[in-house]
């Protein structure tokens, strides 16, 4: 349970978006230590209360190439189940933690658990990425994810984090936050339950992001991820709800239990 949670959010040195900082102050809530996995997302689509995608969307991505995106793809995969399920849209990842009797995370709900009160740089402090800590774009995804006559893809870790795409959750004990939450940078984004919009300069209490918006705020670095300050706690980046990527997943909060 995370609770005395006062902290500032956002960084006026970061990327757009990210200024300017400003206090917020979150009750106690529960946030899970690792992303949903294929394995516990499967028995909800089992129960008939979740449904499951074998594919991508992404309608900037020409339609050749969807296929190959769509490979990259969990939820149909039976040798993963300690894997995060990905190519989910906002529905999809909100009806599953509803139905686990929890909600998506906020933004400001997130970006405490990964980043703390410390105001760390990355979940395991300011240290730059490893592959002991971190799940991003390394030698093996380059390959994974190469394909003929194009530039080969830029890589955010020079030697291999053991994980061509995703990786089992909770594989980079070194990267977890102050709170043990593991994968807040890389292996998958992450969805929130926040519209996007710019931040503000006041504090703020509890904060639940614009009242209404065309995209949603989606946190955390991947496994393709080529820039390292992608995967930095403030990064903020944005999805349209309907979006399905090989990429992208979720975790869900809780209420505490008193």
């Amino acid at each position: 349970m995370l609770e005395n949670n006062v902290y500032q959010r956002g960084d006026a040195a970061g990327e757009r978006n990210e200024a300017p900082p400003h206090r917020v102050s979150l009750a106690p809530y529960c946030i899970d230590r690792t992303e949903v996995t294929v394995g516990r997302y499967r028995a909800c689509v089992a129960e008939g209360r979740c449904t499951v995608h074998t594919t991508i969307n992404f309608p900037a991505l020409p339609a050749a190439e969807q296929p190959f995106w769509s490979s990259f793809c969990n939820g149909a995969r039976t040798d993963r189940d300690d894997h995060p399920i990905n190519c989910v849209d906002w529905a999809q990842a909100d009806t599953y933690c509803r139905a686990r009797g929890g909600r998506l995370p906020t933004e400001a709900e997130w970006e405490l658990a990964a980043r703390g009160v410390e105001a760390r740089r990355f979940p395991w402090g300011d240290a730059a990425p490893t592959p002991d800590r971190v799940n991003a774009c390394d030698p093996d995804c380059r390959t994974a994810t190469q394909r003929p006559g194009r530039p080969p893809p830029a890589v955010a870790l020079n030697a291999s984090d053991g994980a061509a795409t995703t990786a089992a959750v909770g594989s980079y004990p070194a990267g977890a936050s102050f709170y043990g939450a593991q994968d807040m940078a890389g292996n998958v984004m992450e969805w929130t339950a926040d519209w996007f919009g710019p931040y503000g300069a006041i504090p703020l209490t509890d904060p639940t992001g614009p009242l209404t918006g065309t995209t949603r705020v989606v946190r955390g670095g991947h496994w393709s991820t080529s820039n390292p300050a992608q995967l930095r706690t403030t990064a903020r980046a944005e999805a349209q709800p309907g979006f399905r990527l090989a990429t992208l997943g979720f975790r869900c909060v809780a209420a505490p239990e008193m």
